[in-house]
């Protein structure tokens, strides 16, 4: 893989509960996750207040897609979070994971969970092996996640 075809990672989250340590949690599994699969990590977009509780104000999220649209020309981009409830309950996260593909990149879990399959976004890569689970300073070594090109 060559840099200008590394995939780009952006981690989004939302914070819905006082207190940031499972959000810092979620945003290091983020950060490994996108590390071990070689993906560059181009930043953190993290909803807050009523906008963390909307199923369609999304300003952060906003600001993710443009980026999308603006990187997907040239390199394939992912919208990674650490599960698919980040994104909120099942009908309004299918509505962003399509406002993330039409805008030309896709969505992936730390779980190995991927819509890349589903359309819209065609970059020629394969998503990390599924299943692949981040590597914990208390748990045992994990095999590294893979990014190989199709």
């Amino acid at each position: 893989m060559t840099a200008a075809t590394r995939p780009i990672a952006l981690i989004y989250d939302r914070l819905t509960r006082p207190g940031p340590s499972l959000l810092i949690e979620r945003l290091s599994d983020c950060e490994q996750y996108a590390a071990e699969a070689d993906w560059e990590h181009k930043g953190i977009w993290i909803e807050h207040g009523p906008h963390a509780h909307s199923a369609t104000d999304r300003p952060q999220l906003d600001a993710l897609v443009h980026l999308v649209r603006a990187f997907s020309h040239a390199r394939p981009v992912i919208c990674l979070v650490s599960s698919w409830a980040r994104l909120g309950d099942e009908a309004s996260r299918a509505q962003l994971q399509l406002r993330v593909r039409e805008a030309g990149g896709w969505c992936a879990t730390v779980g190995g969970a991927s819509d890349r399959d589903k359309g819209v976004a065609g970059h020629a890569v394969r998503h990390p092996i599924a299943g692949c689970q981040r590597l914990r300073a208390t748990a045992p070594a994990a095999p590294p996640c893979l990014l190989e090109e199709i």
